[in-house]
């Protein structure tokens, strides 16, 4: 059993070390925006998306651009590729920003690039966005929930592999590594 926990512990710091090396780098983020069936769900606004990375680094990735008469309508889900951006890492928050009095309501939208798994934020409390000051909220930012862990730890008893007080008084740490990213 430890051999295979050492060699999931070699892809898992393998699989980190190639999601470090793109972090800074410009990347592709594919966003797949789920307008809400509403009436008047729908817009031909432009709206602002932007990305917080697991180290709390934001970077505006673009322009939802919905000016075209076939995107953004009620019920609808609109795929846009937002290139050569610089990489977050895995994000764990995004923002939308209304930049058009054209309000729009949208259900939610995964996420993903190289670095970051695809993940789906859920606009659960319906906020409407616009930048109308008569509807609306001007922005809208959508995180992961946060999970607490419980780890327990077991010292080894005295005199084990030949110590006298296996213990310690240095602080320890530990990384959480799951598919959805490193906490």
């Amino acid at each position: 059993q430890f051999k295979k926990l050492r060699n999931t512990m070699k892809v898992l710091i393998l699989v980190l070390s190639l999601a470090a090396l793109t972090v800074g780098e410009n990347i592709d983020y594919h966003v797949v925006v789920r307008t809400s069936a509403s009436q008047d769900a729908g817009t031909n606004g432009h709206f602002l998306i932007y990305a917080t990375g697991h180290s709390g680094e934001e970077q505006e990735l673009g322009v939802l651009d919905n000016t075209s008469e076939d995107v953004a309508q009620p019920g609808s889900e609109d795929t846009h590729v937002l290139k050569e951006i610089a990489d977050v890492g895995v994000i764990v928050c995004v923002e939308i920003i209304a930049k058009s009095d054209d309000a729009w309501l949208i259900d939610g939208l995964d996420i993903s690039s190289p670095s970051s798994p695809k993940y789906t934020f859920v606009n659960a409390d319906h906020i409407l966005l616009s930048s109308g000051w008569f509807e609306g909220q001007s922005s809208l930012k959508m995180c992961r929930p946060k999970v607490q862990y419980v780890v327990t730890t077991k010292t080894a008893p005295k005199y084990a592999y030949g110590h006298s007080a296996p213990g310690t008084n240095d602080k320890v740490h530990a990384t959480v590594i799951g598919k959805n990213g490193v906490s």
